[in-house]
Parts: structure tokens; C-alpha cells; sequence
């Protein structure tokens, strides 16, 4: 048994001598027993296919496909900015159902960190995150919608951007849901119509 070790060892030896490490250069290709995925079938540019019936190795792409983050026809609903400027606004209809979806994708994407309210009192902060942003103070009411939208994008400071998660339409929602709790945070009864005060039980 002491033999077979021995010539395991010796065998491993002259494998990593001839073969060399995972990783390691070489001045000349190095021969691989396994390929790690370092050769695979691939087409060059413009090469022909026997695959596709026309021969063509490069297909069109998908009809109605759009560059991603790139402007169609409303550059501000796709990136915030009017020009040099954060725009406001918002270049969608805002309906019951955009702000029932704005609703649920800031709970599932942002009330975490930022709270359900929008005061910065998510369950992260109870696990030491500083410096998450209260929605509800007046500098991020003053905000313009379009810096919203960006920094739900792109992220900001210590937070990371969402822009390969929501699409477009749905970062325009959570803009239209943080606005409702800022309005519903900061309000008074004065704010309510009188046809619904009764609905508050409000004398």
C-alpha cells in the first residue's frame, strides 16, 4: 500500500511539472487535459453557419429590440435629465395601477433600507447601515423627480443602483410612490376634501 502512495505522488509530481497549475502562464499553449471552458465552439464575425438555413452565422436582432439605456423617443423618461438638468415630472400616465406597482416594487427594492414610510428606518439600520436616506425631509421632497429616478438607476454614495432590475416604467413608479408618502407623511387635515374627512373620522 506504502508503494501505491508513493507512486500516486510521484505520477501528481510529474503531472503538475508537465502540466502546470491552473492559471499559470506559459510561453507556448499549454497541452489541457481539462479545458475550463478556455475552448468552445464559437463563429467568428461574418463567418457562415450550416446551423441557420440562410448560412448566416450573425442573426438580426429581435424586431422591436431596443439598445439597452438608450434614448427612443423620450430621452427624460428614460434617463431623468432634461438637457444639463434633472427634469420634473412624470412622462407617464399616473394611474391607480402605476402607483399599486410603484407600491410593491418599493417594498420588494427600497423598503429595506429606506422604510416602509420612506423614514430611513428599514430593518437594515437595526443591523448597524448608517446614513440611509428619511424620503420624508424637505430636501428630498424639494428633489426634483428626474434625480429620483437616476439615483434609483444608477444608485448614490453607499447606495448600489437598481437599473438592472426595474425597468424604466417601474422606476418611474416608485418616484410616483415615494411622492405619495411624502405627501401622506407630511399632511394635515386641511389637505383631506371635506368629502372624505368623515372617512377619517374627523369632526
Amino acid at each position: 500500500m506504502k508503494h501505491f502512495f508513493i507512486a500516486l505522488l510521484v505520477l501528481a509530481v510529474v503531472g503538475f511539472f508537465f502540466l502546470g497549475l491552473p492559471g499559470q502562464l506559459h510561453q507556448s499553449r499549454p497541452w489541457q487535459w481539462l479545458n475550463e471552458m478556455d475552448q468552445q465552439q464559437k463563429l467568428k464575425p461574418q463567418q457562415e453557419s450550416s446551423f441557420f438555413a440562410d448560412g448566416r452565422g450573425a442573426r438580426m436582432p429581435i424586431p422591436g429590440t431596443v439598445h439597452t439605456g438608450k434614448p427612443v423617443d423620450n430621452e427624460y423618461a428614460l434617463t431623468g435629465a432634461m438637457g444639463t438638468q434633472w427634469g420634473d415630472g412624470i412622462p407617464i400616465p399616473v394611474t391607480r395601477e402605476l402607483m399599486q406597482r410603484g407600491q410593491e416594487r418599493y417594498n420588494i427594492n427600497c423598503a429595506v433600507c429606506h422604510g416602509a414610510h420612506g423614514d430611513g428606518q428599514g430593518i437594515t439600520t437595526k443591523y448597524g447601515l448608517i446614513g440611509v436616506a428619511n424620503l420624508l425631509q424637505n430636501n428630498y421632497q424639494k428633489m426634483a423627480d428626474g434625480e429620483i429616478f437616476n439615483t434609483i438607476g444608477n444608485g448614490k454614495g453607499q447606495m448600489m443602483g437598481y437599473g438592472g432590475n426595474l425597468v424604466p416604467e417601474d422606476r418611474w413608479a416608485i418616484v410616483c410612490y415615494i411622492r405619495a408618502l411624502q405627501r401622506s407623511q407630511n399632511s394635515s387635515l386641511q389637505d383631506v376634501p371635506s368629502s372624505q374627512l368623515n372617512k377619517l373620522g374627523a369632526p
